[in-house]
């Protein structure tokens, strides 16, 4: 097992604002409680690499395991603590450096620190006074013994003036919120996820000659991530050549690429535990065929048209159906469709081959937080949102109203996109993504460094 390297995506001081402004959130004698993520056996005695939640990251920069963070909203005063695993020579010489507890205060800007094998015996001490208490039950049962023994601990020396949280609340109210929107920081960092991605995406262009495994692609691709400093893909990467591309998420990737078929690549990376996500989709033998440019430019077509409906006050469905009336012209205008395009769109022709929404939120997560609707009510966009646009089309060889030369072929673009003051910015527009740009990076040589 490797050593994990203590550092923090951020300075400090931006964890210490962030943990301030969800604590100005939070109604007084509250505290919220959030544990660190598992370490996930891979098999027998291996792990996977080890991924913070990205709550408990957000807020404190912590990379480790065997941790939890509380943060606490008295009458007088608002504190934070770090419960960490303590210094052991011997098991940092199989698993990696651990902060301590001496060291993790200072370095995590908090409160205090302590030992995470007195959780249990110092949460009464501090949640005493508390009135609510955000926490997601649920999420890890072992979490939930814990709590469970705490309060049935402290409720049970209520006679003798202790007093104990009587709400539960769920602590995604208060920090999904203030995640949803990204400072110009984050902004910065997810930036650069896009740019490392944008570039191991040409390379792939570059690569691509029929004959090719797809898991070559994918090796490429991911080689540049390592290359790059990110931590890993962002998600499992797909690399789909001819009628894989129609299945959303395949990731066997373990196909030859032929001559004349097109392959979809939908593959980010994570940086500094900020995801990018991007779609591009191009053909093996480098030159788009006409009927394959004909249903590219549609797809290409349609993203413009959602590109067209982001501004503040938005929202995301509204960028969704300019994706899908563009797409239902072009079928029509292909012959695929028949009908005008409002019938196309209220009887809902387009599904057989435009199955998915166009957009997903974008942050830490690959599909981020923050909600879609509220009473019902799709979310408008604000400056600061980052969310993918990724209309496709999918032609499968069943599909007997579409040309011959187009079944079991699949095409989506996809790129990330920050909500600004005044419109929009592209964060993966280094991805080559037009016809002539892709046929052009095509012809290059691969560029490594």
């Amino acid at each position: 097992m490797g050593g994990k390297a203590i550092k923090s995506p951020f300075d400090v001081t931006i964890y210490k604002e962030r943990r301030a402004a969800i604590l100005q959130e939070m109604p007084k004698n509250s505290a919220l409680l959030l544990f660190a993520a598992s370490e996930k056996t891979r098999n027998s005695h291996t792990h996977f690499r080890y991924r913070q939640t990205s709550d408990l990251l957000y807020l404190t920069g912590l990379q480790e395991p065997g941790s939890a963070l509380l943060l606490c909203k008295h009458a007088i005063k608002k504190s934070s603590h770090v419960f960490v695993r303590e210094k052991n020579p011997a098991m940092e010489q199989w698993d990696g450096r651990r902060l301590g507890v001496k060291s993790a205060a200072r370095f995590l800007g908090v409160t205090e620190s302590i030992p995470i094998k007195a959780l249990e015996k110092s949460l009464p001490q501090l949640l005493d006074g508390t009135e609510f208490l955000y926490f997601d039950f649920g999420k890890n049962h072992g979490n939930d013994r814990i709590v469970s023994r705490v309060l049935s601990s402290m409720r049970s020396r209520e006679k003798r003036g202790v007093v104990s949280p009587t709400h539960i609340v769920d602590p995604r109210t208060v920090i999904h919120a203030q995640r949803q929107i990204k400072s110009s920081a984050e902004i910065r960092k997810m930036s650069e996820s896009a740019k490392v991605a944008a570039k191991a995406h040409a390379i792939a262009m570059s690569m691509v000659e029929p004959g090719m495994f797809e898991y070559e692609l994918q090796a490429g691709i991911e080689f540049v991530f390592a290359q790059s400093g990110a931590a890993a893909p962002a998600y499992t990467s797909i690399v789909g050549g001819g009628a894989n591309a129609t299945i959303l998420h395949y990731i066997e990737n373990n196909c030859k690429l032929k001559n004349g078929e097109l392959v979809l690549i939908d593959a980010g990376c994570e940086l500094d535990g900020y995801a990018s996500d991007i779609t591009r989709t191009f053909p093996v033998n480098g030159k788009f065929t006409p009927p394959q440019k004909d249903m590219y430019q549609a797809v290409l077509a349609a993203q413009q048209a959602s590109f067209n409906q982001i501004k503040v006050g938005a929202t995301l469905e509204d960028v969704h159906q300019a994706a899908i009336r563009s797409l239902c012209e072009s079928l029509i205008e292909m012959g695929i469709v028949k009908g005008s395009v409002d019938e196309a769109i209220e009887k809902k022709k387009y599904s057989p081959y435009y199955m998915h929404g166009t957009s997903h939120w974008l942050g830490m997560d690959v599909h981020d937080v923050g909600p879609y609707r509220v009473n019902k009510t799709p979310t408008k966009l604000e400056a600061g949102m980052v969310f993918t646009v990724e209309p496709g089309l999918y032609f499968q060889a069943s599909q007997k109203d579409v040309p011959r030369e187009l079944r079991d072929h699949g095409i989506r673009i996809e790129d990330d996109i920050v909500v600004q003051k005044r419109g929009y910015k592209i964060l993966t527009e280094d991805a080559p993504k037009t016809v002539k740009e892709i046929e052009a990076q095509c012809r290059k040589r691969p560029k490594w460094n």
